[in-house]
């Protein structure tokens, strides 16, 4: 299963292949200490652990994965209506998918979905969760749902479209034209 993750990882963070990073299945020890985060602010704070958590999922420390991770849902936690955005909530969904808790990123995308119906962040965290867990329709379905609604939701313009281009272009370029697989 970690392995599994690590090539979702790997393929999730802008400008990642299947190739790169995937962890040891021993792990290795925390390599670095806590980021200083005292004088940052709550999204800040979010985006500084979940850089560090995707960094050290990169290298294989699985150690300060575990170490970190509950700093990130905190960080998520203390973010307020304003700035958890749907950038925010795909990211939490991805760290949560990569650490095995696949029912929360879900959440993650039904919220999404409820302030955006067609959202593609939404599909595509219901594809990853969906392979994860076996459940070839619902992957299925929502890579459906991405193709369908691809050009119309980017024609939007939305920041987290434009941050994340590379990697939604690249899931789109892997979803069969004309059916899914």
């Amino acid at each position: 299963m970690l392995a599994v993750v690590a090539v979702i990882w790997a393929l999730t963070r802008p400008g990642g292949t299947a190739t790169s990073g995937a962890p040891s299945a021993a792990g290795s020890a925390p390599t670095a200490s806590a980021p200083d985060i005292s004088n940052m602010s709550p999204r800040e704070q979010f985006g500084r652990l979940a850089d560090k958590i995707e960094t050290a999922m990169a290298a294989g420390d699985t150690a300060t994965v575990v170490r970190f991770f509950p700093m990130a849902e905190q960080a998520f936690a203390n973010l307020s209506d304003s700035t958890r955005d749907n950038d925010a909530r795909f990211h939490m969904a991805l760290l949560r998918v990569r650490v095995g808790h696949a029912p929360a990123a879900l959440a993650q995308a039904d919220t999404i979905s409820l302030r955006a119906p067609k959202h593609l962040l939404a599909s595509y965290i219901r594809a990853i969760v969906g392979d994860l867990q076996n459940e070839t329709t619902a992957a299925a379905k929502a890579r459906q749902a991405f193709r369908e609604n691809f050009a119309a939701e980017v024609a939007t313009k939305r920041p987290e479209y434009e941050q994340h281009r590379e990697m939604l272009d690249q899931f789109l370029a892997s979803i069969p034209v004309g059916g899914v697989k």
